[in-house]
């Protein structure tokens, strides 16, 4: 806990005026090194955390002034990015060590498996609600090997084996980086800053048939 006071000089006429400016206590917690990631739950109790340090993920307990860490879970090999389901079910966790996503149960707090990938470097995720969709961003040493792909799901949605494939004519394009999606899920934008500067945002349509 801290408390943080902050001295203004205002110089006048006559004589100059020291003004002191106190914030309120602000709570601080430390949970580690290299965190990568940070995602709220819709209630807004509960903050979620990458160690990509200690190939973990953290929740959180901010519904009180007292945060605390109520469940450390290991999920594999330096966790990036994180998402979350409209329907709260699922923690997907890009790992950056890897060539998957791990897919976390939130009512248990527990690793339930994994979905494996066809590319490694994992950089950003995104997961399409509506369609049942996988975005993820690959970041590679190599600029000309970044990329960002859409999966479908061999079968049914979440089965048992977390499979997925590439959706199909348009299943990426030659861009990556952080990337984010509308709210009514309708467009991807991908930050691509690895082949800069100047930087560019690229927007396309989410499609059955991919990114267009």
């Amino acid at each position: 806990l801290y408390l943080s006071i902050f001295i203004f000089l205002l110089s006048c006429d006559s004589e100059d005026v020291v003004q002191y400016f106190e914030y309120p206590d602000h709570n601080v917690l430390n949970i580690g090194s290299q965190l990568t990631d940070l995602i709220m739950t819709s209630d807004s109790n509960t903050l979620i955390a990458a160690d990509k340090g200690n190939n973990r993920v953290l929740f959180i307990d901010v519904s009180t002034d007292n945060m605390s860490i109520t469940k450390s879970v290991w999920v594999g090999s330096e966790p990036t990015s994180l998402d979350i389901t409209s329907n709260g079910q699922y923690l997907l966790v890009g790992l950056q060590g890897a060539s998957s996503i791990s897919v976390v149960s939130m009512e248990t707090m527990s690793l339930l498996g994994s979905i494996n990938l066809d590319e490694d470097n994992v950089f950003d995720i995104e997961y399409v609600d509506s369609t049942n969709q996988l975005i993820v961003s690959y970041v590679s040493s190599n600029p000309a090997y970044n990329k960002t792909q859409i999966y479908k799901w061999v079968g049914e949605a979440w089965n048992v084996d977390y499979t997925v494939e590439l959706e199909s004519p348009y299943g990426y394009v030659n861009y990556a980086g952080p990337i984010s999606i509308s709210d009514d899920e309708q467009y991807i934008y991908v930050l691509d800053k690895y082949n800069g500067p100047p930087y560019r945002v690229y927007r396309y349509d989410i499609t059955a048939e991919g990114l267009k």
